[in-house]
């Protein structure tokens, strides 16, 4: 029996290592590169990128490409960063110049993709993520390509199938997990999301994402001393994870300390891009003159040196200036968020215009509640909540709240009390404290 147990456990050992030697020789296939040094970088990069750790990520692919400047693959990645920063040029031509026959059969179909995102072709980029998922259905790229798409065209379901089975492809790929929680938590469902979120802490504790990522669900539920020990948690892995200041800030703001923001700032300030605390600053300010009548009729002006920041900063101007009464104001915060919804409105709905189209449309029905108006800004609130999820730029989904605590303060003045009563228990449902809050000092809602 000893005999049998020894034969069988050297078995396993054998299996064990051939298994690691194909995987780790299909990983070195899938990339076309010769040098040890590049591909070593480009891994690490992968790494980072899967953390969101965006600047190291950068790091290691510009890495790679000086160790193997004929090494296609950074460009991919380095391809929305530097576009972001205004020098993308170099990368979308070498996706451009590309010979797909020198590729790597991952490579080509990855090629393909990019080079209609280059071209700013739509209907390739679908038919390129088809194919390459007909292709390699099992390919984690190819799953995470399809599932992104599904998630930017609204299709959930969808999106929520291809992650699901992305994690099954390849349980290393943890930022699946992160999806899979927020894909629950846009649509509410919120003890789903939190699971999700839980699971992700769990595959990967020692990032910060997992913890930044439940922080913002617990902030949104109002759960605001739990938020700030897993926002805390993040802080002290990455210090310079700034998304998780951000987070931090709503909690202690909705939570009414105030007082704690600016220690929050300092903090960030020693970690993360001035453009970021700058914008992070106005906000707090902005938020302590909506609590303030005085403060506020002068903030719209005096507020004019923060930084362009359409979401959330300028709906938090939009504000202050409809209470201020400063109709100039007024029209220039509106005319800033118009611009970003593009000529045909009514076409935009989730992704890069859906949530201009839905801060736009909460702000065009806070003119009409001044006006007298409140059934057209009912229809209008209602529009926007279609076009809102329960995460995003808009003050991380407490912005949906808002708008539907505001949607049933505008069914009240219209008369329809008891949608406005079911309303406002669907809000309570979500965050107690907020609804409280908004029943009680519901700002930003001028009268006519």
């Amino acid at each position: 029996m000893r005999k049998l147990l020894l034969l069988l456990s050297l078995v396993a050992v054998v299996l064990a290592a051939l298994l690691t030697f194909e995987l780790r020789r299909r990983d070195a296939e899938a990339w076309s590169t010769d040098s040890p040094a590049a591909l070593a970088a480009f891994k690490r990069g992968l790494q980072a990128y899967m953390h969101l750790y965006g600047e190291d990520a950068s790091r290691e692919f510009e890495a790679a490409l000086a160790a193997d400047p004929g090494f296609l693959a950074p460009h991919f990645f380095l391809l929305g960063r530097g576009r972001g920063r205004g020098h993308g040029d170099e990368h979308a031509a070498a996706i451009r110049a590309a010979d797909p026959n020198a590729l790597r059969p991952r490579e080509r179909y990855l090629a393909a993709y990019f080079r209609a995102v280059v071209d700013h072709d739509e209907e390739g980029e679908g038919r390129a993520v088809a194919t390459y998922l007909a292709a390699r259905p099992r390919d984690p790229w190819a799953l995470h390509l399809a599932a992104v798409r599904a998630w930017n065209q609204g299709e959930w379901g969808r999106a929520e199938e291809l992650y699901e089975r992305l994690v099954k492809a390849d349980p290393n790929w943890v930022l699946a997990h992160n999806h899979l929680g927020y894909l629950a938590m846009g649509q509410g469902r919120f003890a789903d999301a939190e699971a999700r979120f839980r699971t992700y802490a769990f595959v990967a504790p020692d990032q910060a994402n997992p913890h930044d990522s439940l922080g913002e669900l617990l902030v949104l539920r109002g759960r605001y001393d739990e938020a700030r020990e897993e926002l805390e948690r993040a802080l002290a892995l990455r210090p310079d994870f700034c998304s998780s200041y951000r987070n931090l800030l709503r909690a202690v703001l909705f939570a009414d300390q105030p007082e704690e923001a600016g220690a929050i700032l300092d903090r960030a300030r020693a970690h993360c891009p001035e453009p970021l605390v700058a914008a992070l600053s106005c906000q707090v300010a902005a938020w302590v003159a909506l609590r303030d009548d005085a403060a506020a009729a002068f903030w719209p002006r005096s507020g004019e040196e923060c930084p362009r920041a359409p979401a959330p900063l300028d709906l938090l101007r939009f504000r202050l200036a409809l209470i201020a009464g400063d109709r100039e104001a007024v029209a220039a915060q509106l005319l800033a968020v118009s611009a970003l919804v593009g000529a045909d409105p009514e076409q935009a709905t989730f992704g890069a215009a859906g949530t201009p189209l839905a801060a736009r449309l909460h702000m065009t029905a806070l003119v009409a509640l001044a006006a007298g108006q409140p059934a057209m800004a009912s229809e209008g609130l209602r529009r926007a909540d279609e076009n809102l999820l329960y995460f995003g730029p808009l003050g991380g989904g407490t912005f949906k709240l808002f708008n539907r605590a505001v949607l049933a303060f505008a069914l009240d003045r219209s008369g329809r009390h008891g949608e406005a009563v079911a309303l406002r228990e669907e809000i309570a449902a979500v965050n107690p404290k907020l609804a409280a809050f908004f029943d009680t000092e519901l700002v930003a809602v001028p009268g006519p």
